[in-house]
């Protein structure tokens, strides 16, 4: 069983395209948005970029991720594979 585990994410070109394409979103007045909304706000992201990640569920030969990126919000990485690869995942031994 893996969830809980702390792995090191890889973008991959969609997972990319998704991020920044919600990121974008606050480039335009947010003076309509409704109270409490949050923007996605972050440095833009590219595949092959690696960032931890947590696993939430754990399906087998596929598990599902919570990305912490480097902004206010985080991605989540459905059906990924441990491979080291773009759209995969490794575990690392944190020290």
């Amino acid at each position: 069983m893996n969830v809980g585990k702390i792995v090191l994410y890889c973008l991959s070109e969609e997972d990319a395209e998704a991020i920044n394409r919600r990121r974008i979103d606050t480039v335009r007045p947010i003076d309509n948005w409704p109270r409490g909304a949050q923007a996605h706000i972050g440095n833009r992201v590219m595949a092959g970029d690696v960032y931890p990640a947590i696993i939430v569920r754990d399906w087998g030969d596929l598990c599902n991720l919570q990305v912490f990126l480097d902004g206010n919000d985080s991605y989540w990485a459905m059906s990924k594979s441990e491979e080291d690869k773009p759209g995969g995942w490794i575990l690392r031994e944190m020290y």
